[in-house]
């Protein structure tokens, strides 16, 4: 059956633009009782913390996100393919993780408030099972924002009910590390319905470490202007005070570049799939079509 006629671009799009503003809104809604209640120095300890422990999130994905969802994008229409790259996938990103776990567990038990540090370990498992990459490739977008959207509300109530006082910040870290592994984790229960094992003697994930390689190297690029800003903060300051204000403010200025990172995340798979049949004039009209619109 040819899964790409049901799917619509716009439709698509609006569904990735309404999970990553609910992304957005859903720190905002909750920033002004975290502010109070954490305080300025506890909301700066989660952002230099959570910038720390995002490089081993950073390695343990490598370049998977973009490769698997251009990989599952070529073979869309054909089971036995993208059960292949699926597993194979999959593969990489259990061996990359398992290593980033590792890692960041020695350097956790390093620092005086370790326990800080090591809870958010779950965001690492949360990598391990993460597979929304296989459904983005398939142009499933819908799937993806259900599951974010009941996992964040899930959240959003977890903070108001349980964080208390500055001492509950642990439990802060915790539950938003936590929610991610157990959504991430959801994926899992409708992958029969997509993808078979074909055995191990078929699968040679060996074969993509140069091209996961390759696009590994733009993620590092990403992660200088996305994160680093945060960790430098923290380091030079050597105050959680000061990544506390400068984590509220950043919250609200990206917020318009939303609508723009939501447009290239749908178009990615549509194109894939018509560069890998050739049709080089259809893959030139959607990029022109999405320049147009940034």
């Amino acid at each position: 059956m040819c899964l790409m006629g049901k799917k619509s671009i716009k439709k698509n799009y609006i569904y990735n633009l309404t999970y990553q503003i609910l992304t957005i809104l859903t720190p905002l809604l909750t920033a002004p009782y975290l502010s109070r209640v954490l305080g300025p120095s506890g909301v700066g300890t989660y952002s230099y913390i959570e910038s720390v422990c995002s490089y081993f999130v950073l390695f343990a994905t490598l370049g998977i996100t973009t490769f698997g969802q251009r990989e599952i994008s070529y073979v869309q229409q054909d089971r036995e393919k993208r059960s292949i790259i699926f597993w194979e996938t999959n593969i990489i990103e259990l061996f990359a993780s398992l290593l980033s776990i590792i890692a960041y567990a020695i350097f956790s038990f390093i620092h005086s408030n370790w326990q800080l540090y090591i809870v958010l370990v779950f965001n690492l498992f949360a990598v391990i099972v993460n597979i929304s990459w296989f459904f983005q490739g398939l142009e499933e977008f819908g799937k993806i924002v259900l599951r974010n959207i009941i996992f964040k509300m899930i959240n959003i109530v977890f903070i108001f009910v349980v964080i208390k006082s500055p001492e509950d910040i642990i439990w802060y870290l915790l539950g938003t590390s936590f929610f991610t592994f157990l959504n991430n984790a959801s994926y899992w229960i409708s992958i029969k319905k997509y993808v078979d094992f074909p055995g191990f003697k078929k699968l040679n994930p060996s074969r993509h470490y140069k091209t996961v390689l390759s696009l590994f190297l733009p993620t590092i690029a990403m992660q200088v202007y996305t994160v680093l800003d945060k960790t430098m903060i923290g380091v030079i300051t050597n105050s959680s005070f000061e990544n506390g204000y400068y984590e509220q403010a950043l919250k609200i200025s990206r917020m318009v570049l939303t609508v723009i990172t939501s447009l290239g995340t749908v178009m990615i798979p549509r194109i894939g799939y018509h560069f890998e049949r050739k049709e080089k004039d259809i893959v030139k009209s959607y990029m022109y079509r999405g320049y147009r619109f940034v």
